[in-house]
């Protein structure tokens, strides 16, 4: 005998059978019960959770021999023929593919004879919603006042695309999305009737998989069954959907907080280079922050599945991050998400993503200084005062300036070349000027490289760039149209023509060479508005809807 996948052969029968649709289930059975029936159903919900399914026991209810009955046998040769698909007087129609108006005039004549051996006629007309205009006004009337024997069943995923007139002539009835905990009993009852020992974390890890469909949850389940046999794990399940272990959830999230840069480049490239999906992996950290979230609220998490000793870490997270600021780290992930289908550098994206989340981490926890604020406002004022009193400043070069404040991208003046060569003196007091400059070319992600490195030394108009021995990945991307993009930026800020030599130490930057600071820098609980890869794509994709605070990043 041919095999018969999970999804046919554990299909519902009676309305017992089906999972977490008890007002539908209820309605249905009082309804055949007390012998009325509507002539006309809406079945509206997402796919997998039971539209046709509930179909198909209604027609067993109104025809078997024993009924009608709530309750059919099943056994009687009228139900077998509806299991089966060999009913005459149950018909399904695919109405994506028979969506024409000459598909209904046919219904409608066809629907007027009498059923040929059942008790009533049945007509479930699947994904309705891609029925055209002409298709629903001719199913009207037959809708309205249909013949005694006949009874309609409309099933769609899409229920805001039926006509509000189709929609008036039915009884709706809204199928919900299965939660976590009735998938996974729904499967460990499976699971049990054919043999298969499946831990209750691999169950729940396809549970949530399922995103509340009971038919996903099914398939799912016949997919690991083939890979791993009648043996099932955590560790398969994450392994075939190419979800992200809790363990590595936890590697990252702890290099965020530690701010280890160098763990975070290290994991991501491992990654990659085991060919995850990146995508998928954002989602998973978005799940955990929520989880980090939840857990500081008090309230039990529902992201990925952890063990007993993952869980006491996730807590010990939490419990450092605070519920603010992990409400925080999951707007960041979910901002980071909706710019990822407009990059092609995916790598690059989610190592700047986490690398900005460490930074924001380790810069919102210092304290600050009195005097460390910055000498001029880094949000312009409202309403600027009229220019009678200029700002006091050097009177070296005083020009009208088209806006009453001055850009923060324009410190002191460059030296002019001919006051003497390129000194790294000269680079450092400008090189804060260089993230402009990159701004205005729209190279975003090459200043998320260079401002880990700092200006070591010149050599005529070759300035050596030096990173520390942590910053390897780094390194290793600044080259190519990275550096070509930085030597631009460099010139423009240099009013010459400069190169630059990227190179690697074998330790840290000494002190006296550590990057500098811009010159717009905000205070430190302000830090997470200065870059941020998600408003920089947005930027470099103007076409692109990113949700956000109007800067890019989460504030928290």
């Amino acid at each position: 005998m041919s095999y018969v996948s999970l999804t046919l052969k554990y299909r519902p029968t009676t309305f017992a059978d089906v999972v977490g649709q008890e007002h539908v289930t209820r309605t249905l059975r009082n309804a055949v019960a007390e012998g009325r029936i509507h002539h006309a159903y809406l079945f509206s919900g997402p796919r997998g959770t039971g539209k046709t399914s509930v179909a198909r026991v209604l027609g067993k209810a109104l025809n078997c021999e024993h009924g009608p009955t709530p309750d059919p046998c099943g056994q009687c040769a009228m139900c077998r023929a509806i299991r089966d698909g060999r009913a005459l007087d149950i018909v399904e129609i695919d109405a994506a593919s028979n969506r024409g108006i000459d598909e209904i005039r046919e219904l409608r004549e066809r629907v007027k004879y009498s059923p040929a051996e059942a008790r009533h006629k049945l007509y479930i007309l699947d994904e309705v919603h891609m029925l055209t205009t002409e298709a629903f006004n001719a199913l009207l009337k037959t809708l309205e006042e249909p013949p005694a024997h006949a009874f309609f069943v409309l099933a769609t995923t899409e229920a805001h695309r039926v006509p509000a007139t189709i929609v008036s002539r039915c009884q709706r009835f809204d199928f919900r999305r299965l939660g976590v905990t009735e998938i996974a009993g729904a499967l460990r009852q499976i699971a049990e009737a054919e043999g298969i020992g499946a831990e209750p974390e691999a169950l729940a890890a396809i549970a949530r998989a399922a995103d509340g469909g009971m038919r996903d949850a099914q398939s799912i389940l016949d997919q690991m069954r083939a890979y791993a046999g009648d043996t099932i794990d955590l560790q398969t399940v994450n392994s075939v959907l190419g979800a992200t272990d809790v363990r590595t959830l936890t590697e990252i999230i702890g290099a965020v907080l530690s701010g280890d840069a160098r763990a975070i480049c290290e994991t991501v490239d491992r990654l990659i280079s085991a060919g995850k999906d990146l995508g998928r992996l954002l989602d998973d950290l978005m799940l955990y922050a929520r989880d980090m979230s939840r857990l500081g609220l008090g309230v039990e998490p529902i992201g990925p599945v952890a063990g007993a000793e993952d869980l006491a870490e996730i807590r010990t997270q939490a419990k450092a991050l605070g519920p603010q600021r992990a409400m925080a780290l999951m707007t960041h992930f979910a901002q980071v998400r909706q710019a990822f289908r407009q990059s092609t550098q995916h790598g690059l994206l989610v190592e700047t993503a986490l690398l900005e989340a460490a930074r924001t981490r380790e810069t919102a926890t210092q304290p600050v200084a009195a005097d460390s604020l910055p000498a001029q406002p880094t949000v312009p004022p409202a309403r600027p005062t009229p220019p009678p009193e200029p700002t006091p400043a050097p009177p070296v070069r005083e020009a009208p300036a088209p806006k009453p404040a001055p850009p923060p991208e324009e410190p002191t003046p460059v030296p002019a070349v001919g006051e003497g060569p390129l000194r790294v003196e000269i680079v450092r007091q400008h090189w804060p000027n260089v993230e402009g400059a990159l701004r205005r070319m729209r190279r975003y992600p090459v200043w998320a490289l260079a401002q880990q490195a700092a200006p070591t030394a010149v050599d005529g108009n070759l300035i050596t760039l030096s990173f520390g021995a942590q910053w390897k990945t780094l390194h290793e991307k600044m080259s190519g149209d990275n550096r070509k993009a930085l030597e631009q930026a460099l010139s423009q800020v240099l009013g010459m023509t400069v190169e630059v030599d990227p190179i690697l130490l074998e330790g840290e930057l000494p002190g006296n060479a550590a990057p500098p600071r811009s010159a717009e820098a905000a205070p430190p609980e302000a830090a997470s508005e200065r870059f941020n890869p998600v408003e920089q794509v947005k930027e470099t994709f103007p076409g692109s809807t990113v949700m956000g605070n109007g800067r890019g990043g989460p504030t928290g």
